[in-house]
């Protein structure tokens, strides 16, 4: 594989000049530059990600960590964060944990080890051990539909309670009575939050809670 300082060789100038094309950091002169590309082209000259990386101390990489990939939710979330993200210039590395709290925390782990510019997180509920690592975490952090307690960051979800009590009222407004609630994971906040809304409109019409 061709490195910078084979570029700078066939194209007769210092890999130092090299360089400030490639990262634009200095001006340079207009046959410099096409010397430069030239030999890039002719050698499949790639630069070293890993490199530039630690040079501009920056990966240009979001880590997104979620907990189930087969659920349309999120499966659609990862979607739209990463088509934000190429638009900006950022590269998404995406990891499913399997709502396996040992697969989190190792995940979490190589996002961390691969010094990702900000981490996006929807943890598997009940994770203790990923909370307690994300609250020591210094990269920039956002929280994902599902709380950690002890984290002080960011936090985006929509709201499970009101939206499961209004999925509810429409059912009970169509004269059903005999409603189930399908929540989610048993420990998780969201689950809760639905079930709580599901509760909520019951009351309110009347209609006893059956336990499953």
């Amino acid at each position: 594989m061709a490195t910078i300082k084979d570029v700078a060789a066939l194209a007769g100038i210092s890999y130092t000049t090299v360089s400030h094309v490639l990262n634009k950091t200095r001006p340079v002169s207009e046959p410099v530059r096409l010397k430069v590309e030239a030999a890039i082209a002719q050698l499949d000259y790639v630069p070293s990600a890993v490199a530039r990386s630690l040079k501009a101390k920056t990966t240009s990489t979001i880590g997104l960590l979620i907990p189930n990939g087969m659920n349309p939710y999120f499966a659609e979330l990862a979607r739209g964060i990463e088509d934000y993200c190429e638009r900006n210039g950022f590269c998404v590395i995406l990891c499913n944990s399997d709502d396996n709290p040992e697969k989190q925390r190792g995940y979490l782990r190589v996002l961390l080890e691969k010094r990702v510019d900000g981490l996006i997180v929807s943890s598997v509920g009940g994770d203790a051990g990923v909370a307690g690592g994300l609250a020591e975490v210094r990269t920039p952090l956002v929280i994902v539909d599902r709380e950690l307690d002890g984290i002080d960051a960011d936090m985006i979800r929509i709201d499970h309670e009101q939206g499961a009590y209004l999925a509810t009222r429409h059912l009970l407004d169509l004269g059903h009575r005999a409603i189930a609630c399908i929540g989610g994971p048993v420990h998780s906040t969201v689950a809760e939050m639905r079930l709580a809304g599901y509760r909520r409109a019951l009351q309110q019409a009347s209609v006893q809670v059956r336990a499953a």
